[in-house]
């Protein structure tokens, strides 16, 4: 009985100091606290990296989408243009550079330069680009103060607010007629003009950065069958 008693007392020593080696090598399984700093560094420094590279692809996405914008605009505007003074005899052209028109003895074309400044069509609020208006008698050539209705079905726009025009200009010869616009983005996003060029402004973030900014020129020759 004694025997039996000291077997007993010798096993639970031996089963509680098992327990206590067992709870020993669980706790040195464990994390240490420079292990952890170390893991939550490089977790922050890839989440850091994902969003600087979302915001760079964010950026060349809409910059994309504001160059294709403004190709598309120059691109209708110069068929536009070139389909309506193709046909039309050099006599019948006329264009006012002071006044911003192009009139072509069928349609007239006016334009705000720079983003509405110099108020072509009466529209203050807002700074459309280029509108055409079925004018048969080159009425606004021949009256540069007359100002197109927008809400008129006659008027339509090749340039809406977001496209600023930066430049346009018309050489005129007896057989051809050369076009030569700078299309751009409007707003803040709007090239500035430095030593005679156009140039956007980068994306440094400050308050004069323009990270969407975009520009092109569009240059196009017509020949007018009408000439000589």
């Amino acid at each position: 009985m004694i025997q039996t008693r000291r077997n007993l007392v010798r096993f639970k020593s031996q089963h509680a100091n098992g327990t206590m080696v067992t709870m020993k090598k669980q706790r040195e399984k464990g994390f240490t606290l420079v292990e952890l700093t170390l893991a939550m560094s490089f977790l922050a420094f890839i989440m850091v990296f994902v969003v600087i590279v979302l915001l760079q692809i964010m950026n060349i996405y809409n910059k994309g989408i504001a160059m294709t914008q403004i190709n598309q605009t120059g691109r209708q505007l110069s068929d536009d243009i070139a389909s309506s003074v193709r046909f039309a005899q050099p006599s019948t052209v006329t264009y006012l550079s002071a006044s911003n028109r192009l009139c072509t003895g069928d349609v007239s074309y006016i334009w705000n330069v720079n983003g509405g400044t110099t108020n072509s069509f009466g529209d203050t609020t807002n700074a459309l680009g280029v509108v055409r208006v079925k004018d048969s008698v080159s009425a606004y050539c021949n009256d540069p103060s007359l100002k197109p209705n927008l809400a008129d079905a006659k008027v339509s726009i090749l340039a809406g607010p977001s496209v600023s025009v930066l430049g346009f200009t018309v050489s005129k010869s007896p057989s051809f007629v050369r076009i030569v616009s700078v299309l751009s983005t409007s707003g803040n996003n709007k090239p500035v003009l430095s030593g005679g060029n156009w140039t956007c402004l980068g994306s440094g973030g400050g308050a004069s950065s323009n990270p969407y900014c975009a520009f092109a020129t569009f240059d196009n020759t017509i020949y007018m069958r009408g000439g000589q």
